[in-house]
């Protein structure tokens, strides 16, 4: 029991300094009842741990309910009350449910108050979160008050953003068809989840649509959470129609922000042009006219030097005297 009460204490002064850092984060006038963690990371089995649920900058609290959703492999174990607070429990199918009203002599609360501690046991080591729903808050006269919840829903999201595009070469430089474009995306990933996806890079010729032309180049992306990833990729021109392009890349994936997940003509290429690479010379034929230009000359020394001999008519020079034919 001692321990217990040194958990739930030491849980409540987290949860009361938590609750102050989301007053400074979301702003002062804002009501919210939350869920901490919303998130619970276990690393073994057979381990108890606790989560509270919390209301920051309330105004005249009298009676308050919850839902509170959670993984089915978890064991509820416990639901520690707010003392000031008569709340009945319920447990539903992976679910808890609590309302509770204020005991008679207690007065309305107001600012930071945790309503209620729910214990949990873990079977299996992973990632689990709590989703609050079906949330109410009263005031003693049993006006509903306002208020933003933030949970394991609101806390996990996908969100991939492609931040820029360029390309080499760019601009008006023309590229002889067949020439390599060296293409480089920044990615990066704004959620919570590992993800993995096809990332598409497009070239346009006409600007006004988009993402409907030609496929220049594309690859598989593996990203983690938090993290900013350059993708170099490369454009084969080969078969690329003459002209001049649009560059722009696309993730494929469905996230919870569609509107970053891709960069629109974020780079120009000037022209897809003819090559001008010059023909291949082929000395073959130089190699044969030479080769037969020298027989042709040893073939004339030769007779000359038979003549020499026959005729005898003049002394041979000491250097053909050698040469047999």
């Amino acid at each position: 029991m001692k321990k217990r009460f040194k958990t739930v204490t030491m849980a409540i002064a987290l949860t009361m300094f938590l609750m102050t850092f989301m007053n400074r984060t979301l702003g002062s006038s804002e009501t919210i009842l939350q869920v901490t963690p919303s998130i619970y990371t276990a690393n073994e089995a057979n381990m108890e741990f606790n989560v509270n649920v919390t209301v920051t900058n309330v105004d005249n609290l009298f009676a308050w309910q919850f839902k509170l959703r959670y993984d089915p492999s978890l064991i509820l174990e416990d639901c520690i009350i707010n003392e000031k607070f008569f709340a009945p429990t319920k447990n539903g199918e992976n679910y808890i449910f609590v309302g509770g009203t204020l005991l008679q002599g207690e007065t309305t609360l107001n600012g930071n108050v945790v309503l209620a501690s729910v214990y949990f046991k873990i079977t299996a080591p992973g990632e689990y979160s709590f989703d609050l729903f079906e949330t109410a808050l009263l005031t003693d006269s049993g006006e509903s008050i306002p208020h933003q919840v933030v949970d394991g829903a609101s806390n996990t999201f996908h969100d991939i953003a492609l931040l820029g595009l360029t390309s080499d070469p760019s601009g008006w430089v023309p590229v002889p068809q067949g020439k390599p474009v060296y293409i480089e995306v920044t990615v990066e990933n704004n959620g919570n989840f590992n993800e993995t996806f096809t990332l598409y890079v497009y070239a346009d010729r006409d600007v006004s649509v988009l993402f409907d032309e030609l496929i220049a180049a594309q690859t598989t992306v593996s990203l983690e959470p938090g993290k900013i990833l350059k993708v170099s990729l490369v454009w084969d021109t080969t078969d690329a129609p003459y002209g001049s392009y649009y560059i722009s890349a696309k993730a494929d994936i469905t996230d919870d922000n569609m509107g970053n997940n891709f960069v629109k003509a974020a780079s120009f290429v000037g022209g897809i042009c003819h090559r001008w690479d010059s023909p291949a010379v082929d000395y073959s034929s130089l190699l044969i006219a030479i080769a037969s230009s020298a027989t042709l000359v040893v073939s004339l020394a030769a007779v000359v030097i038979s003549v020499f001999k026959a005729l005898a008519i003049i002394r041979m020079p000491r250097f053909m005297r050698k040469i047999k034919i």
